[in-house]
């Protein structure tokens, strides 16, 4: 978190919005809800940050945190309150939905979103002027797994994504990291947001037909624990599963 709170302060001096109270710098995550786990701990991550950074030219600087509940409207309507509330950065907001919904908020105000908290491609290509990425890209973490399960020779891989830039961003880099060893997937199947714990089940049983060895998990916290309690359930759970950094300690 000091890549953060360093950034964040960074902005705070570029912005020269700051009051006679001091730096405000907005937050909004999912502190309640199904990925709560992650959400608290970026807030967690976020005032350690900042009190080891300190002041900005002896100017306290103030952390004003909101819970979204994981909900991309009310992520999107924070961001608008904490704005008007005179923040002059946002930092830790989770999701890539959220994030994709806040993006023309950001255009539109000129305030920075330092730290974002998602892994998807689609918020780093192409690069925007107000959206800071500080965390490894899915394509690079699914690198690091694939990497990591040739190593222990593993060579049927399939994959669960969900339908956003998160799930895109992991089957394709899947894709592209298998053709490098000759390879492609053994099997893949897609899950909306909202589905049901018998979408969940259907889907993973498709994918276990396959007889996977380890299967990728491009799924947030919720998505991802309901198929291993479903994998669990329905005798799949031999199966290797790996998953993002972003699914949180939820797992």
């Amino acid at each position: 978190m000091r890549i953060v709170s360093g950034a964040l302060l960074f902005a705070a001096l570029a912005g020269g919005h700051a009051g006679a109270a001091g730096i405000t710098i907005g937050m909004s995550a999912p502190l309640s809800g199904p990925n709560a786990a992650y959400g608290q701990g970026l807030l967690h991550g976020v005032k350690l940050g900042l009190a080891h950074a300190g002041t900005i030219d002896g100017q306290p600087v103030e952390l004003k945190a909101m819970d979204d509940g994981g909900d991309p409207a009310r992520a999107l309507e924070n961001a608008r309150r904490l704005i008007q509330a005179g923040a002059v950065a946002l930092t830790a907001f989770h999701g890539t939905r959220s994030i994709e919904a806040l993006r023309p908020l950001l255009e539109q105000t000129g305030v920075p979103l330092v730290g974002a908290a998602s892994s998807a491609d689609s918020l780093r290509e192409p690069p925007q002027r107000h959206l800071f990425n500080l965390r490894a890209g899915a394509r690079d973490e699914v690198a690091a797994i694939v990497n990591h399960v040739d190593t222990i020779a593993l060579n049927r891989i399939a994959a669960i994504a969900q339908d956003d830039g998160l799930g895109a961003s992991g089957l394709e880099g899947l894709k592209v990291e298998l053709v490098r060893l000759a390879m492609r997937p053994v099997a893949s199947e897609g899950l909306t947001a909202g589905a049901t714990p018998e979408a969940v089940e259907a889907a993973l049983r498709r994918v276990c037909s396959a007889t996977p060895q380890a299967v990728l998990l491009a799924l947030d916290a919720r998505l991802a624990l309901e198929v291993l309690r479903s994998a669990a359930r329905s005798g799949c759970s031999n199966t290797q599963f790996v998953a993002f950094s972003e699914t949180g300690a939820a797992l």
